[in-house]
């Protein structure tokens, strides 16, 4: 797995081997660029200088790639201790430690955000689950997202009626659907 734009591209992250014992399914080369590709021409996103909360992060790599593109910052949920491992090796091999943070624990659990909420969010939880939903009902009540927030929500069937939210485009890449959503309320 590769940082594939920014100042970071071509920097390779460590990713969960197959042989590793994890529900963990990291995004693929081809839906990562097609995300920053629809954030930058379709919605025409500057990343520079936002803070990216970036949920069921996995490894980190959307995250890492934001920040390779020019965010502020990346604050990552994950409840997988090997995965949080992981994010935290790959930090210091970009050596961008100083704009991360790390919370272990699962996204519909997290809590109120005491800090200034975020502008950009990666959700890409277990397919067929419905975290995505519990995790979005939380981070809206927990102050972690604000109004007009972009959410891009990779799924594994299209989501619809999303209470405090509103679909602007949906994306199918085999097995993947992404959805684009900007926060309501």
């Amino acid at each position: 797995m590769r940082i594939i734009g920014g100042v970071y591209k071509g920097r390779k992250l460590k990713s969960i081997a197959s042989s590793e014992n994890t529900s963990l399914r990291p995004t693929s080369a081809k839906v990562k660029e097609s995300i920053f590709n629809i954030l930058s021409h379709k919605f025409h996103l500057n990343l520079h200088e936002i803070k990216i909360l970036d949920l069921f992060a996995g490894t980190g790599s959307l995250g890492f790639e934001a920040i390779s593109r020019g965010a502020k910052s990346a604050t990552f949920v994950e409840s997988d201790k090997y995965a949080c491992k992981l994010i935290m090796e790959n930090a210091k091999t970009l050596g961008v430690e100083s704009k991360i943070s790390l919370k272990v624990g699962e996204c519909q659990k997290i809590g109120l955000n005491k800090a200034d909420p975020f502008e950009l969010i990666f959700m890409d939880p277990p397919y067929g689950k419905s975290l995505g939903e519990k995790s979005f009902k939380n981070v809206l009540k927990g102050n972690w997202i604000k109004k007009h927030s972009l959410i891009v929500w990779e799924e594994g069937a299209e989501i619809s009626n999303i209470e405090g939210g509103n679909i602007l485009e949906t994306r199918k890449y085999g097995e993947t659907v992404l959805s684009f959503v900007e926060v309501m309320i």
